[in-house]
């Protein structure tokens, strides 16, 4: 009679293969799965992020093309453009309120600089620094800085943007 010579493979190693396989594809797929929406909240936070950002931008040019327009009209009326006029200009935007738009008017010179800021979510704020030139020579308004202002747990962030918007 002839022995047993080979290597056989039964029936319960090739359930066990197959349960290994089973096992793997399942905690793979589980793993794309947590990925994928890991994936689509970060997008939905950054979709949030930037049009946050775009909409306080936007307020805030509105803002300041208002302001400029407001200074405009006075060059336009006034003869002669005095420190006593732009007083006058920078105390009737001062007294004006907005809901959400923070102003503050510095006049230095025959310029009036200008800091507008805006709350873009609950940790960041919008600032745009800007000189509105009132002498009539080079640009009227000059955006200096536009930058986003973070302040949580202590820390301080200054992200500094390219400016958009040149008057």
């Amino acid at each position: 009679m002839k022995g047993n010579s080979g290597f056989q493979i039964g029936t319960g190693v090739t359930s066990i293969f197959m349960i290994f396989v089973v096992l793997c594809l399942t905690t793979f797929s589980i793993l794309s799965y947590t990925s994928a929406d890991a994936d689509l909240k970060l997008n939905k936070k950054n979709s949030n992020n930037i049009q946050s950002y775009y909409d306080a931008y936007s307020k805030l040019n509105r803002e300041l093309a208002y302001i400029d327009g407001e200074i405009r009209r006075l060059l336009e009326t006034e003869s002669d453009i005095g420190q006593q006029a732009l007083e006058k200009v920078v105390a009737e935007l001062e007294s004006r309120t907005t809901s959400d738009v923070n102003a503050t008017y510095v006049l230095v010179e025959q310029t009036i600089q200008v800091t507008l800021d805006i709350n873009m979510n609950d940790k960041k704020q919008l600032i745009i620094e800007s000189t509105i030139n009132t002498d009539g020579v080079g640009e009227r308004c000059v955006v200096d800085r536009c930058y986003v202002y973070t302040e949580s747990a202590g820390f301080t962030q200054e992200e500094t943007l390219p400016d958009m918007w040149g008057g």
